[in-house]
């Protein structure tokens, strides 16, 4: 009883320590942040602050960690198949994390956020496309182009979509981000690597699902 009594405390004074370093960073910017300012804001000793981290910087990356793990588990039914259904499974997961977890991806998309960390979270975003869309998309393609390049790309305009729908406060819904994200990008990806020819009926798209389906 008292392990899980002291699993729950450190839990919560982590998170407090979470949200205290998040809120600053949109206000002040991560660089001119100091553990004082931290500790100050999440009401919190200095010793109890580095029972828990080193530093600050270790302190971000376990923030971003445990959004990253969790942002993982949201992709886990996205594929290649929802693109030719015009389903943004992937966008979508994305959309519905940043809504849940708005004040971290404020902080680290803002322009006094944490560069590094927010390089992190595109990058992973990119790999994870790259393995669950762009690969599969790949072996049916009649035009060969580097995955990771086209990853990237896709990964960039999402992000930016994301920062754009952060900045205006959410204006529209996570569904309609989706669909915004499928003209814009996928569409044309999909005509570019030949995979989708521009005027397919819906018919034929229906036919690529059932022969994924079988794979």
């Amino acid at each position: 009883m008292e392990k899980h009594t002291g699993d729950r405390r450190v839990k919560r004074t982590r998170q407090m320590l979470h949200h205290a370093l998040l809120s600053l960073i949109e206000e002040r910017g991560y660089d001119a942040l100091s553990i004082q300012d931290i500790t100050e804001r999440a009401n919190i000793g200095r010793a109890t602050f580095y029972v828990h981290y080193q530093d600050k910087e270790q302190l971000l990356l376990d923030s971003v960690n445990a959004v990253m793990e969790d942002l993982k588990s949201h992709y886990q039914s996205a594929s290649a198949i929802d693109i030719f259904m015009k389903r943004q499974t992937f966008s979508v997961a994305l959309f519905q994390h940043v809504f849940e977890h708005a004040s971290l991806y404020r902080a680290l998309l803002s322009e006094r956020g944490a560069a590094l960390m927010s390089t992190r979270l595109q990058r992973e975003v990119a790999a994870r496309m790259q393995q669950q869309v762009i690969e599969p998309l790949l072996a049916l393609a009649t035009v060969q182009l580097p995955a990771d390049l086209l990853a990237e790309h896709c990964a960039a305009s999402l992000w930016s979509l994301v920062a754009w729908w952060l900045r205006n406060d959410f204006p529209t819904s996570i569904e309609e981000m989706g669909r915004i994200f499928w003209h814009l990008i996928n569409q044309g990806l999909l005509q570019t690597l030949g995979v989708l020819a521009q005027e397919e009926s819906e018919e034929e798209t229906v036919e690529k699902e059932n022969t994924w389906s079988q794979k």
